[in-house]
């Protein structure tokens, strides 16, 4: 080779990392690489899977290796440089910078350095053996390869210009973080059990049920299920660190569930996110943030958890009372999700069953049964998500054994809600 070959493998380089650049650029596929953030709905979506999430690294990355050597190849350069080239210089340039950042954590946050570095060295080691990869195949894949003259044909104009748009474009609007849509998408993801229990563990403490929720949703974006197990691994080995699904500092492995139990207990029971009018304090949310999790997009996925709960100033109660001398069943939550409607509450009811009913101009067009974590004579906490349709009056919460032995007290213990105010 003589210079004008190492300028082209040299250009050719440049090239394919800064397309590579554009591409994870503009469709955000950067989880766990900057392991504190999903920052958008299609990289929550590729974390979701650790299948996944590999195809998404690996594809793009070889594809463009093989493109850029196959092309120095056929204009004299040496593709088996430019394949370990662009490996190198694209690995260094992404997982060995966030690589060097966590090595630079101060020591506050030094239980997470350990997992942080793991992830971080063994995604740019991915990228190398990639390269290493290409170099071998290469030759396998060179007659898919269009020369030079075609690259301006439809495919791949297309291609390119696709890729290179949606990052203009992505530029243009600055960064955004659909952080609504990813706690939209959480709150479906989030097995139902850990849901309850988060619930009923932040009942029993004390503890603020919507802000024990917001920041379990806030964790689980960021550290989806497979990657928990992945530390529950790591944890074999070097004990602490934080765990589950509120990635709570331990000094060995918990489970999802020991971990709502230890976060309520240890750090949210004593924070207090409202003002005394019931409206978030985001002074305070910032500051627990902060300490919590330092990263910016826990903060920003944070507030969107909790502003996503709509808590009524007048919570929906039974007149009649429980043993407790709260009302038999009450409503402390109403949220509308599109053409669905999510009440959560807390009671003391016959077997612990509730009975909803949605009426449609004095007509039951839905029913069913719910059963409270606990039943009498315990106050249990309970959530459903009813299907709203259109036309649907009230819906009306209740104990089953009211409609058959109790008709005299039935007024008292019962709710009706009006749709038309929610």
């Amino acid at each position: 080779m003589n210079w004008t070959d190492d300028f082209y493998t040299g250009i050719a380089v440049l090239l394919a990392v800064l397309f590579l650049h554009a591409f994870y650029s503009a469709v955000q596929i950067k989880w766990p690489e900057s392991y504190f953030g999903s920052t958008d709905l299609a990289a929550y979506e590729v974390s979701l899977s650790p299948i996944r999430y590999l195809l998404f690294r690996i594809l793009p990355v070889y594809i463009t290796i093989i493109f850029a050597a196959v092309t120095v190849d056929r204009i004299g350069g040496s593709g088996r440089l430019c394949a370990l080239g662009v490996g190198v210089i694209y690995g260094l340039c992404t997982s060995g910078r966030s690589l060097f950042n966590a090595a630079k954590y101060p020591s506050r946050l030094k239980h997470e350095r350990t997992p942080t570095i793991l992830i971080r060295g063994i995604s740019l080691s991915l990228i190398v053996a990639i390269s290493l990869v290409a170099v071998i195949t290469k030759d396998i894949f060179a007659t898919i390869v269009p020369p030079l003259e075609d690259i301006s044909s439809t495919l791949w104009t297309g291609i390119i210009a696709g890729v290179l748009g949606a990052y203009i474009y992505k530029l243009s609007r600055g960064h955004s973080v659909c952080a609504d849509d990813l706690v939209d998408r959480a709150k479906n993801d989030v097995p139902r059990s850990l849901w309850m229990l988060a619930g009923q563990v932040a009942y029993d403490s004390g503890a603020d049920i919507d802000f024990t929720r917001s920041v379990m949703l806030a964790e689980h974006i960021q550290r989806p299920a497979w990657f928990r197990r992945l530390e529950q691994i790591k944890g074999l080995v070097w004990k602490s660190g934080s765990y589950g699904i509120m990635q709570i500092y331990a000094n060995r492995p918990l489970s999802d569930e020991e971990s709502i139990r230890k976060a309520v207990n240890e750090r949210l029971l004593s924070i207090n996110v409202r003002k005394p009018s019931g409206e978030i304090d985001y002074d305070e949310l910032d500051r627990f943030s902060v300490s919590y999790n330092h990263s910016a997009e826990f903060n920003e996925l944070l507030q969107a958890a909790i502003n996503s709960f709509y808590i009524f100033d007048n919570l929906y109660v039974t007149d009649r009372t429980a043993s407790d001398l709260k009302p038999i069943i009450e409503v402390t939550s109403i949220e509308r999700w599109g053409d669905k409607l999510r009440i959560e509450g807390t009671a003391i009811v016959y077997e612990g069953n509730l009975l909803i009913v949605v009426i449609d101009e004095g007509k039951v067009i839905y029913e069913e049964s719910v059963q409270a974590s606990r039943g009498g004579p315990e106050r249990g906490f309970w959530r459903l998500v009813l299907p709203i349709t259109v036309g649907a009056s009230e819906v009306v919460i209740e104990e089953p054994r009211v409609r058959d032995h109790d008709q005299d007290n039935e007024n008292d213990s019962r709710i009706v809600i009006d749709l038309s105010t929610v």
